[in-house]
């Protein structure tokens, strides 16, 4: 999550997330030691029944209730998926299919993710490539994402796409338009 977070942010994004998702992690055993402690000063020095009782149920309630309750939720993730959920959360709407050689497909994502499009909406490894292009052999589903839209139109998107692989050095064909690559003599 974190490497898919910084393909389309940079580490900016991450400069407070990263503090705060650690901090949460160690929060919840933090926490369950606390209410050891807790339960342990409750109980004191001088033994009585009814110390004894509430440092128990201190421990009890701590232990399988809100221990377990906290892990499970996974606080320290989500500072993380959330925000990457902004970029990666499905915009059929603005669809465009990207064919691309098998060996660019990895660099065809992390181009497309800097430009601020979603790349990873399906993939597959097409058993027929066009006649024209036997090498562009990768269909990748490339979106804009709704909450980080920068295309006023579908040709804009298209052209955006394109350029975004040309300058990685990507052959490429978007939406039927072939995208020449520095690469490629």
């Amino acid at each position: 999550m974190v490497r898919t977070l910084r393909e389309f942010e940079g580490w900016r994004s991450l400069w407070w997330r990263l503090p705060a998702s650690t901090l949460g992690f160690v929060a919840v055993p933090v926490l369950a030691i606390g209410a050891g402690v807790l339960a342990a000063a409750i109980s004191g020095d001088d033994f009585g029944v009814g110390r004894a009782v509430v440092a128990a149920v201190v421990a009890t309630v701590a232990s399988t209730y809100i221990y377990p309750r906290l892990s499970r939720r996974q606080l320290h993730r989500a500072v993380i998926a959330n925000r990457l959920w902004t970029w990666e959360k499905p915009n059929p709407s603005t669809q465009v299919q990207v064919l691309v050689r098998e060996p660019d497909k990895d660099d065809a994502k992390r181009a497309l993710r800097r430009a601020g499009f979603n790349p990873g909406v399906f993939m597959a490894r097409l058993s027929t490539p066009p006649a024209d292009a036997q090498d562009l052999s990768f269909r990748i589903g490339v979106e804009e994402p709704e909450a980080h839209p920068q295309s006023s139109s579908d040709e804009e998107r298209v052209r955006r796409i394109a350029h975004a692989l040309d300058a990685a050095g990507i052959r490429a064909r978007v939406a039927g338009h072939d995208v020449p690559s520095r690469a490629v003599a």
